[in-house]
């Protein structure tokens, strides 16, 4: 799998599963409130499940981008490339 290909399903993740877990406690709510205590439960550790996955998924994301920024070097700005300025002759006496 290639990496970039790798840090946008990551970054997918993170953004979709937060909005997963509010529908799935939105879900469990109404399913408690109509009296489906059973369902409810399942439906909540569904819930901690996608919760633990988008931890898990943002520490990786962290650690992926941290490789990422290392392996690819630290970009030299402009300015710094330029060659050193000549001393002028005023400068010798």
């Amino acid at each position: 799998m290639k990496p970039r290909l790798l840090l946008v399903s990551a970054l997918v993740a993170a953004i979709l599963l937060p909005i997963t877990i509010a529908v799935l406690y939105g879900v469990g709510t109404l399913l408690q409130a109509m009296g489906d205590v059973s369902g409810a439960a399942g439906v909540g550790r569904v819930a901690l499940a996608c919760g633990i996955l988008w931890g898990l998924d943002l520490i990786s994301l962290i650690v992926m981008l941290a490789t990422a920024a290392v392996t690819s070097g630290i970009p030299v700005p402009r300015e710094d490339l330029r060659p050193p300025l000549e001393d002028s002759p005023s400068d010798e006496e």
